[in-house]
């Protein structure tokens, strides 16, 4: 046996042996069942989100029509626009479109929801 021969038969023998204690794994996810995870991820932040917002207007006052308003706004926008509305607000970073346009609906809602509470007194 040549040089090259006993050294391949050791590679094989080593790489057999470092092979031996693992354990097998199982296969890999496909594609839809990672979309299915993230789907459901998305939907639990979603619920989070929602519960946060009714827990805020539970602390809150609720004869506020504008901050009724608010909420109701919030609610109704897809999960990640609500999250970066509520970024912006934390940040202070409201020089955008995205919230004038937020800010503008909240304002004409919270406009009608004080008409109607003055006009139910």
């Amino acid at each position: 046996m040549s040089t090259e021969e006993q050294f391949r038969e050791l590679l094989r023998k080593h790489i057999k042996k470092s092979r031996s204690g693992l354990k097998p794994t199982s296969t890999e996810p496909n594609v839809m069942d990672l979309v299915k995870e993230g789907d459901k991820l998305l939907a639990d932040e979603a619920k989070q989100q929602t519960k946060e917002i009714q827990k805020a207007a539970s602390t809150k006052t609720k004869n506020n029509p504008y901050f009724q308003a608010s909420l109701n706004v919030l609610e109704r926008y897809p999960a990640w626009r609500r999250n970066e509305i509520l970024e912006m607000e934390k940040s202070g970073n409201k020089s955008n479109r995205l919230y004038e346009d937020y800010v503008k609906t909240v304002v004409e809602e919270g406009d009608k929801l004080y008409d109607q509470q003055k006009n139910s007194h």
